[in-house]
């Protein structure tokens, strides 16, 4: 991002903060936010409550009792659902653009699939005797196939079932412009597509068993004497937990809460030394003379940490992009185009690349000639881009 300067188009942001104590604003701060962070965690615990109470209970309870107890768990969930949107929809600013109550894949999904699960155990069990034997070998496997089911027929049909989580996270407005997009699609079907391989990968680990037990102990793993197809079992179904557990450790990364702790970290306390090599320590601070055209102007280039720098510098770029159609729709004031440079500067000039010139005469009365914002992409998670140009990073700065 590279700007000249020109006349100044807007009125440098003014630092006044309100009367009350830092220390009381950031107490509050902090308490609202980890309260937020709980109730979303639960929330998102919840989602998986049908999956996880259903292989929780196999093993200790018939297989009909277990998918019960899952179809009532999604009963309870799509219930919790609605009633969250009618108090949201009461409560909201934008109560005139929410749109009617709308179940999320996943939790519509559940209740199809345990419900449909739970009658076929009923009904097998009725009609077979010997079907009691056949549901607990293959209970595990069916079950965790479904789920990684559920998500694929979501992103067949067009709509992800990521789609729901993130349309629930941001204002209707907002939702309306991104959806739109390509690139932000794709990102969603991408996180689509890890959580049906992380499926995948989950019934594949604990069908090993079912398909041993049938091949070499007639169905039955009962009439494995030594016990081992039965303690290969619950081992096969431990892994399975382990890689569901690895989903949602990626997925915690990616959150806004992890996100902000990371911003703050290195706000508070810079980056570690190995970061410091990656990036580079010494910020620039360059003195050049004009010597082509024989005139006796000098002009400083440097890295802008500094706030008052960091301000003068996001003048410029709002007055250089103060035309920017990319930002129509979502910022059409000048003031808002103002904050929105002065936010992005701020959340990137730890890499000690928000560059500007100045005539070195006038330095530093003047605001820069031109400035120049990079970001140097140097790390494998790419959190150059993914953590520091974030939403969340704008709101720390």
């Amino acid at each position: 991002m590279t700007a000249t300067s020109s006349d100044p188009l807007l009125q440098k942001p003014s630092n006044a903060r309100n009367a009350t104590s830092p220390d009381a604003d950031a107490s509050h701060h902090g308490i609202k936010a980890s309260f937020v962070v709980i109730i979303k965690g639960l929330e998102g615990i919840l989602d998986w409550s049908p999956f996880i109470l259903v292989q929780s209970l196999q093993g200790s309870y018939s297989p009909a009792s277990a998918l019960g107890a899952g179809f009532l768990a999604a009963i309870f969930v799509l219930f919790y659902a609605f009633m969250k949107h009618h108090l949201v929809l009461r409560n909201s600013l934008y109560h005139n653009h929410i749109a009617k109550f709308k179940p999320k894949a996943l939790d519509i999904g559940q209740f199809f699939l345990f419900g449909f699960l739970f009658l076929s155990a009923l009904l097998l069990q009725s009609v077979l005797k010997s079907s009691g034997t056949l549901l607990v070998l293959w209970f595990n496997p069916v079950t965790t196939g479904g789920m990684g089911l559920i998500m694929w027929l979501s992103v067949v049909r067009g709509r992800p079932f990521v789609f729901d989580y993130a349309e629930s996270a941001m204002p209707p407005v907002i939702w309306a412009r991104l959806s739109n997009e390509k690139w932000f699609r794709d990102k969603l079907i991408e996180a689509s597509i890890f959580w049906i391989h992380i499926m995948l990968a989950m019934t594949a680990i604990v069908t090993i068993q079912p398909i041993a037990v049938t091949c070499f102990y007639g169905g039955n793993a009962k009439n494995d004497s030594s016990g081992r197809m039965t303690v290969l079992g619950n081992l096969l179904a431990i892994g399975q937990f382990v890689i569901l557990f690895y989903g949602f450790y990626e997925n915690a990364k990616a959150s806004p809460e992890a996100k902000i702790k990371r911003i703050r970290q290195v706000k508070n306390k810079g980056f570690s030394k190995k970061e410091q090599m990656l990036y580079g320590d010494a910020p620039l601070d360059l003195l050049i003379e004009d010597k082509v055209r024989k005139t006796s102007k000098s002009f400083r280039i440097k890295s802008l940490h500094a706030d008052k720098d960091l301000d003068l510098a996001a003048i410029v770029l709002a007055d250089a992009f103060r035309n920017d159609e990319t930002l129509h729709g979502y910022i059409d004031t000048q003031e808002g185009t103002l904050s929105y440079k002065n936010s992005y500067v701020k959340s990137v000039a730890c890499f000690n690349q928000v560059l500007a010139c100045f005539d070195e005469h006038h330095y530093p009365e003047t605001k820069p000639a031109c400035v120049m914002a990079c970001i140097p992409v140097m790390s494998k998670s790419q959190e150059e881009i993914r953590v520091f140009t974030s939403y969340e990073a704008w709101v720390e700065n």
